[in-house]
């Protein structure tokens, strides 16, 4: 097992695994897991209390004073779609983008469907 990171350490590892994490599916377990692998499989558990606490302020702050939380959600999805898009995980864009239309507005579709056909036209070329 790895030495124990600092607070420091955690929240700086948290910073960027937030923004690649689907809060919408993930458990707080899970994320601890996960975390805990950035640092070499370090025990974690003592630090759930941090560890939740900077979760909630994260969320808190990306939703404002009045953004809801499914919106704030349906951002961070989107926004792992079109990253997934630019690293070349297709597949991965697509069951994004596939979720994002079952979870969205009426009003998104449009745009959803057009990420989607983008994603497609990446893979087999645009239509001819």
């Amino acid at each position: 097992m790895a030495d124990l990171p600092t607070d420091a350490e955690i929240l700086s590892k948290m910073e960027s695994l937030l923004k690649t994490s689907d809060l919408d599916v993930m458990t707080t377990t899970q994320f601890i897991a996960a975390l805990s692998d950035e640092f070499d499989g370090a025990d974690l558990s003592s630090r759930k209390k941090l560890i939740v606490d900077a979760i909630k302020e994260f969320i808190d702050d990306m939703m404002g004073p009045s953004r809801p939380k499914k919106q704030v959600i349906l951002s961070m999805r989107w926004e792992k779609a079109a990253a997934a898009v630019q690293e070349g995980r297709h597949k991965e864009a697509l069951r994004l983008y596939h979720s994002l239309l079952a979870d969205s507005p009426q009003s998104d579709t449009a745009m959803i469907n057009e990420a989607i056909e983008g994603v497609i036209d990446e893979i087999y070329g645009p239509k001819g």
